[in-house]
């Protein structure tokens, strides 16, 4: 028979970026509570609880609100590992799931996979850490997480480095519709903006790493553009981000929108200023199972140009989208082009969309594109920032 563990704090030294101790005495008690939860209501089909995530490798970030700490987004990632086909759990699970995110205020993600599943995972960021052994196991048999294989970054999925755009300026953009210009939740989202454009450089380069301090090191190996590694570098401080002015904000913005577009311009040829960017129908990304090379791209540009529209990426439209509304969000026609994006494609005739409005569709674009029960089961952790 497996080992059966219980959580215990011995297992893993750290769960938070700076390690304090209320913060560290917080999650210990959080996911105590969650593994004994679970486990309560999973019974015998659940073979074992996984953490994965920032606080599997030491990088979680516990914050305030009301007075009382809570999980940063993007909250407790967790794999119950099912003895039985996890496809017939799934509503079991989003139940669960919910639940805690209401008991403990804070997103908690419970993914369900099979040990064959866990044996073959998809080749995404998700998997790519827990086969790197940032896992920690809260309930049941102690060696589930070893048969995650380890995966090298060069097999990383080719379209991975959109998500990871995708993922940030979503962020960026519910913020900006959601918030009416708060400071901080603004100062987190631009982080969170920053990192998933230098994680997506470091995705296309094949030289994605294991941790936010490999990552930023990784980056001059890449050779990216010095404000970009200068931009990382704080957003990668776990003391941050630092209090600042709106106006420092907007300037960071400013210069993480033009990094964003310089490095969009080299990988697709597409123009360096938000409106040209976000305004051309052209395709930026191939289909899946559709090669990612340059004459695969020119034969979809070749398509395009002669008017016979190609097969679309699911992300093309959430990219287009979510970039005009965090990088250009004070320009009134890159909000017609999101709204025309949201809609359908920048040629479809859209109404004009007030911010709530703007940012239920592009939530929900983002839902749908972002979130696989098994290849990015947490990918939609932006959506409800404002919430928790």
């Amino acid at each position: 028979m497996p080992a059966r563990v219980t959580h215990d704090s011995r297992l893993h030294v750290r769960y938070t970026a700076l390690g304090e101790p209320v913060a560290e005495a917080h999650v210990h008690q959080d996911l105590a509570r969650l593994a004994t939860g679970i486990d309560s209501e999973l019974g015998d089909t659940l073979a074992a609880l996984l953490l994965c995530g920032p606080f599997a490798r030491a990088e979680g970030r516990v914050l305030q609100r009301d007075g009382e700490p809570h999980a940063d987004a993007p909250g407790y990632q967790l794999i119950a590992v099912l003895k039985r086909r996890p496809e017939r759990y799934a509503r079991a699970l989003a139940t669960i799931s919910a639940t805690w995110t209401r008991l403990l205020r804070s997103r908690v993600w419970l993914c369900g996979a099979s040990p064959e599943q866990l044996a073959a995972p998809p080749m995404t960021r998700s998997w790519f850490h827990a086969g790197a052994g940032q896992v920690v196991t809260l309930s049941g048999d102690a060696l589930a997480a070893g048969s995650i294989p380890r995966l090298a970054p060069t097999r990383l999925a080719s379209d991975e480095f959109a998500y990871a755009l995708c993922e940030g300026l979503v962020a960026l953009a519910l913020c900006e519709l959601q918030n009416a210009g708060a400071s901080e939740p603004f100062a987190r989202a631009l982080r969170w903006a920053v990192l998933g454009c230098g994680d997506a450089l470091l995705l296309r380069r094949g030289l994605y790493a294991s941790t936010l301090s490999a990552r930023n090191t990784a980056l001059a190996a890449a050779h990216a553009p010095a404000a970009l590694r200068a931009l990382y570098a704080v957003a990668a401080d776990p003391s941050g981000p630092r209090p600042a002015t709106r106006d420092a904000l907007e300037a960071t913005r400013r210069t993480l929108a033009q990094v964003f577009l310089d490095l969009e311009a080299e990988r697709a040829g597409t123009r360096r200023d938000v409106l040209g960017y976000v305004g051309s129908s052209e395709p930026l990304l191939l289909p899946p199972n559709q090669g990612d090379g340059a004459t695969a791209r020119a034969l979809a540009v070749g398509r395009w140009l002669l008017g016979s529209e190609p097969r679309r990426h699911p992300l093309e439209r959430l990219l287009r989208a979510s970039s005009a509304l965090a990088l250009g969000p004070h320009v009134p026609a890159c909000r017609v082009h999101a709204a025309q994006w949201l809609a359908g494609d920048a040629r479809a005739s859209a109404p004009a969309m007030d911010e709530r409005t703007l940012a239920e569709r592009l939530r929900a674009l983002a839902a749908a594109t972002l979130v696989d029960p098994l290849a990015h089961p947490w990918g939609g952790w932006m959506l409800d920032l404002t919430a928790h």
